[in-house]
């Protein structure tokens, strides 16, 4: 089964599967999709959303300023594959390894284009590597260190001047945390005497640092750099999912739109054929087989509020889950998921669902909703697997009840006669589940 990310990754570099932007940087040239793009960079939402003669152009042309194996790395993470993608997907194993000074680089890249998610893995990386070897450099004054130009570069009066001070900030915070094995070595003091290290600014900020080292206040100079840094979190499909940008602004909107998503005869949606095809497998088949398609009809399969809220999902930073939400409309919206090929958020409104139904008491309206589920007329939830959680939780609900001396309210029993809770297959089932379990208490006494 595809992930998003094998999905996304398929329309990299793909003119024929909805491309409506081409970017030119030295010698290479890539067929892109704004909608993609601009979900983590900055740099391309400003681009094409502003009055410029850039943002109605077919060609986008970065120049050859950049590294473009560095720039490429960038694009494919963007479309979640490639070198980037895979090395903070499995920091451990990754291959090839990144130094230090290539992080640098791919920081000052990453913040040119404004791709704000990859900067903070990015700096945790390079927090991880520069620990590491500093660790090795304070154990053995002779293990060669490099760290001293990563300071320059990031902090000395050379510096490119970044929008996202956090590298810097962490650089600071490593010098801090080692300045006693640095301020030892020979190499050091000579780039700081000729004020190659800090900038004046930075200059400043230490010399604080210099009275507490003389001083012997050491221990007051230790940084409280988050704990998040100190042990690099393993990146799930989740997080690369999920922690996106500016999704949320084209949900429904107008800009970039090649395709309106209807509902039946009711509300039209402005979405995005690479968006969609991201992410789910159904959209994915259903574009390719016609791509010039500019319309598809869902039809009703669900109300209407849920339905909108699974689009909208295609867009949001995180799935949508608020106290206002029904168990029926989550299990809705896993219709929709299982319907609709959206594998990888499916589990979540199934868990959601369960989640809600285990707190709905023991009422009329529960047994109502179990005979929604579980019972004997046929609905769209029957044949799909929340009718076999519905059975559960409620098999699990009397077995809880029996345990404790208690029995389900008297109209349980009632519905349960005339047949109205579940189906043939259900209600076999819920019988013999009683009976062994009386079986099992008349052995016990």
């Amino acid at each position: 089964m595809e992930s998003a990310n094998d999905l996304t990754a398929r329309l990299y570099n793909d003119s024929a599967k909805w491309s409506d932007i081409i970017i030119k940087y030295g010698e290479h040239q890539i067929h892109a999709h704004k909608a993609i793009l601009v979900q983590q960079s900055g740099y391309f939402l400003t681009a094409f959303t502003t009055l410029l003669p850039v943002s109605s152009s077919p060609v986008i042309d970065l120049g050859d300023d950049d590294d473009p194996r560095l720039l490429t790395w960038i694009l494919q993470y963007i479309y979640r594959h490639g070198t980037l993608h895979n090395y903070f997907s499995n920091l451990k194993t990754s291959n090839p390894q990144m130094s230090m000074e290539q992080l640098i680089d791919l920081f000052e890249l990453a913040d040119k284009y404004d791709v704000e998610v990859l900067r903070k893995y990015i700096d945790r990386a390079f927090y991880r590597l520069a620990t590491h070897h500093l660790d090795a450099f304070r154990a053995n004054s002779k293990h060669q260190n490099t760290f001293y130009e990563c300071i320059a570069r990031t902090c000395g009066p050379g510096a490119l001047q970044a929008a996202d001070s956090r590298l810097q900030s962490t650089v600071i915070h490593l010098y801090c945390e080692y300045c006693r094995p640095l301020l030892r070595d020979w190499r050091f003091l000579q780039l700081y005497n000729k004020g190659e290290l800090f900038d004046e600014k930075q200059a400043i900020a230490l010399l604080q640092l210099d009275k507490r080292i003389r001083s012997n206040n050491y221990s007051e100079i230790q940084s409280s750099k988050t704990d998040c840094l100190l042990i690099y979190p393993r990146i799930t499909r989740r997080d690369w999912d999920t922690k996106t940008r500016n999704m949320f602004s084209l949900s429904n909107d107008k800009r970039f739109s090649d395709i309106t998503i209807c509902i039946g005869a009711g509300p039209k949606v402005f979405a995005h054929k690479a968006v969609l095809a991201s992410y789910s497998t159904c959209f994915q088949k259903k574009l390719e087989r016609t791509p010039s398609i500019d319309s598809i009809d869902l039809g009703i399969k669900g109300s209407h509020a849920a339905m909108k809220t699974f689009l909208k999902d295609f867009y949001m930073t995180d799935t949508y889950s608020g106290p206002e939400c029904s168990v029926q409309f989550y299990a809705d919206l896993y219709l929709l998921a299982t319907h609709l090929g959206r594998e990888d958020i499916a589990p979540f409104y199934l868990d959601r669902f369960s989640a809600l139904l285990s707190k709905e008491p023991f009422t009329y309206d529960y047994i109502a909703c179990l005979e929604t589920y579980c019972g004997p007329v046929y609905s769209r939830y029957s044949e799909s697997t929340l009718s076999e959680v519905v059975f559960q939780q409620v098999l699990h609900r009397v077995r809880s009840l029996r345990e404790s001396r208690d029995y389900p309210p008297s109209y349980f029993a009632r519905a349960l006669q005339c047949g109205t809770v579940f189906n043939i297959r259900f209600a076999a089932r819920f019988a013999s589940e009683v009976f062994s379990s009386l079986v099992m208490e008349v052995q016990r006494t």
